[in-house]
């Protein structure tokens, strides 16, 4: 099965792609029982949220990460301050409600690794959109980050990532589909398509039903 872990295309969930649209709280009419989703609060538009309804949100099951959230040194309609207040709150309704975290981060990669290691959460943290070189992913992969890359990327971070298994694949406003990102992610990775299908099916399903693994591993 493909997967398509940030998406602003329309869900799908089917035999051979899974693909999670991305949804802010006043898009949340569009969650439908037949597609898989994120919620979360961006950054760019925090300003007239009401950030209660998140938690609801996050207890459907159809609900599978929140996000996308982050911190954006470059374009907010909040103020710093308030970015972090409200990435906290996020973090601590991902630990809540067992849902792992789509993160957007414009220059404030220091920033998110810190609160990541005072928080250090149990959810997994995946990077969406990650454009950066090999230094930082390799920075990011000990901290133990997930990185999720899109249409354009440094082909050393992305094997980097691959090898470390935490390489995701997303779409985000791209008009080229999952497939073409596929073909060009093997390529670059000197591996064939099955095998990065495979590779990320698997660490997608551990991630992505963390809540579900873990309530059947307390059992």
């Amino acid at each position: 099965m493909l997967w398509d872990i940030h998406s602003h295309h329309p869900a799908v969930a089917s035999d051979v792609l899974m693909r999670l649209q991305s949804l802010t709280l006043q898009d949340v009419g569009k969650l439908s029982e037949g597609g898989y989703y994120t919620v979360g609060i961006h950054p760019w538009y925090a300003a007239a949220i009401n950030i209660d309804s998140l938690p609801e949100c996050l207890q459907s099951p159809n609900v599978l990460a929140l996000g996308e959230c982050g911190l954006d040194r470059l374009c907010s309609d909040i103020s710093w301050e308030e970015q972090i207040r409200l990435l906290e709150m996020q973090v601590q309704w991902s630990e809540q409600y067992c849902k792992p975290i789509v993160l957007h981060v414009v220059k404030t990669y220091a920033e998110i690794i810190m609160l990541h290691k005072r928080v250090q959460p149990k959810t997994p943290w995946i990077i969406h959109g990650f454009r950066g070189g090999e230094k930082l992913c390799h920075q990011l992969l000990m901290h133990g980050f997930y990185l999720s890359f899109g249409e354009r990327y440094h082909p050393t971070a992305a094997r980097a990532a691959y090898e470390a298994n935490r390489l995701f694949i997303e779409t985000d406003t791209s008009e080229c589909s999952i497939d073409q990102l596929y073909s060009r992610m093997s390529e670059c990775l000197d591996c064939s398509e099955e095998e990065l299908e495979q590779q990320i099916d698997h660490q997608a399903q551990t991630v992505f039903f963390y809540q579900t693994i873990k309530n059947v591993s307390s059992i």
